[in-house]
């Protein structure tokens, strides 16, 4: 599932029966915000689908931070570093380590 489809098609669906706003991002069936317990079974659980892959909570946060900033003729997003920065919440663009390719 991608996560777009998470946001435009199954959280509303999740959170039809929950009175009030909710802000939460990663909401459970509950329509309740998702524990890091939560989320750490999750990425446990799905660890054994992908063996040859390193699947752990910093990994999917890094890959979802490269998306975005991979050009979108390379399949990426290709959004602005400072965009990409505010989204993964660091005061300085100096802390994405880019690759040598990248400025």
């Amino acid at each position: 599932m991608s996560f777009h489809k998470y946001l435009q098609e199954i959280r509303p669906v999740l959170l039809k029966d929950v009175h009030g706003e909710n802000y939460h991002l990663i909401i459970n069936l509950r329509g309740q915000p998702e524990t890091g317990e939560g989320i750490n079974y999750l990425v446990e659980t799905m660890r054994n689908e992908y063996p040859e892959r390193t699947l752990n909570i910093r990994s999917i946060r890094q890959s979802g931070i490269a998306n975005l900033l991979k050009p979108v003729s390379a399949g990426g997003q290709g959004k602005g570093l400072r965009e990409v920065q505010y989204f993964a919440g660091h005061a300085k663009s100096a802390a994405l380590r880019l690759p040598p390719n990248r400025t």
